[in-house]
């Protein structure tokens, strides 16, 4: 059994693509705890005091976790932007199959088409 497989649905439908503000949201939440985490280091060093970080620790806490959040924040925008796109596609194309159906009426099994152009040709021969 392959444990890292996504499992597909039994009947094999296609999978519905997952709305991406939601996973955007919760990345840019950690991105915001990122940063608080450097402003929390950056304050803790200028206070000053028993426990104060050191320069060189303030330095690289910024650097890391600056670029951590940049990195985050840019990773999250791209896979954003084409997951939105992709979303969107996926609608248009339901939306589009829904248009389709909704030609027909199910119940009387009536083609709107054969009405109007029955109604063309009865308008010509009065």
């Amino acid at each position: 059994m392959n444990w890292f497989k996504k499992s597909q649905p039994a009947d094999d439908t296609p999978r519905v693509p997952k709305n991406p503000d939601n996973l955007f949201v919760f990345r840019l939440v950690a991105v915001g705890y990122i940063l608080y985490m450097v402003w929390q280091c950056i304050q803790s060093y200028l206070e000053g005091g028993e426990g104060t970080p050191s320069l060189t620790v303030v330095i690289l806490s910024c650097v890391l976790l600056g670029g951590g959040a940049i990195a985050l924040g840019l990773v999250s925008y791209r896979s954003w932007k084409v997951g939105k796109a992709a979303y969107r596609e996926y609608l248009a194309e339901e939306e589009a199959a829904a248009s389709k159906d909704d030609w027909k009426d199910e119940e009387w099994d009536i083609d709107p088409d054969e009405i109007a152009t029955e109604a063309t040709q009865e308008e010509e021969s009065v």
